[in-house]
């Protein structure tokens, strides 16, 4: 495991770069006067009236999907609720007790 890794390193063959000092410092005396001017722009990102539409449209879906999980929920305890109410009648009660072995 390790003994490998650090054979594999040692067999790695760095390429010779000059760096960036040194190449700055050898331009010529011409480029020297010259100046060097950076401009920083901010990138515009999306307006604040989309960022409102985009949170507006999140929102309404998140109430949706929350609508749609409670009744699914409903629907599941009413199932359940009538499935109980179904089971707990007296006929079927009686006919089931008669099955029983005694």
């Amino acid at each position: 495991g390790e003994s490998s890794t650090s054979e594999d390193e040692s067999d790695v063959e760095w390429e010779e770069v000059s760096s960036v000092t040194e190449e700055w410092s050898g331009s010529s005396s011409t480029e020297q006067g010259a100046s060097l001017e950076i401009v920083v722009g901010a990138s515009k990102g999306p307006s604040r009236k989309k960022n409102f539409i985009d949170r507006a449209q999140e929102a309404y879906k998140r109430h949706t999907r929350e609508l749609l999980h409670k009744t699914h929920l409903l629907c599941l305890l009413g199932g359940g609720l009538a499935l109980s109410h179904q089971c707990s009648h007296p006929t079927l009660l009686s006919l089931l007790l008669s099955l029983l072995p005694s």
